[in-house]
């Protein structure tokens, strides 16, 4: 009796491990939506490439196998976004103003990277969007003097 209790003891472990180890593989749900939001975001206020196809409303997508984001391996959040070259220069006269606010869900965000893009603007203060968690992180601009002092009112050292 006493082995029965053992095996089925030591069974029950391993599923529990295992599924822990297995739980949720995708990115997180407000992530995902927060992404979306941002590419309907830029197609409806830029002149953008077509350049982030691989971000879709499929019902089965995981936005951790996007192109352009990174997410930690166990946490599963978003902790990297390259959105370089996504904004262009537009032949229209068209400007983009960039909405800021789009990044609040993105609590691990470590790295955003908006090289080479054409905004004329924020719609947003940057605030405490990129300056919430204690963590290193780092943010590209192609403007690195414009973004410093928008986020801390004082030119860059």
């Amino acid at each position: 009796m006493k082995s029965l209790y053992f095996k089925f003891s030591l069974w029950a472990f391993l599923v529990i491990i295992f599924l822990q180890m297995n739980g949720s593989r995708s990115c997180l749900e407000k992530e995902r939506i927060g992404l979306l939001e941002f590419k309907a975001f830029m197609k409806s206020n830029c002149e953008v490439d077509d350049n982030l196809d691989s971000w879709v409303e499929d019902g089965t997508s995981d936005c951790c196998d996007w192109d352009r984001v990174t997410c930690s391996y166990t946490s599963r959040r978003v902790v990297d976004l390259s959105l370089y070259w996504v904004a262009k220069h537009s032949s229209l006269g068209i400007t983009c103003s960039l909405n800021l606010s789009m990044f609040y869900p993105f609590e691990e965000l470590l790295s955003l990277d908006f090289s080479n893009n054409w905004f004329n603007g924020w719609i947003e203060k940057a605030g405490n969007i990129f300056l919430q968690a204690p963590q290193q992180k780092s943010f590209t601009f192609g403007g690195t003097e414009t973004f410093h002092k928008l986020v801390h009112n004082s030119p860059p050292h």
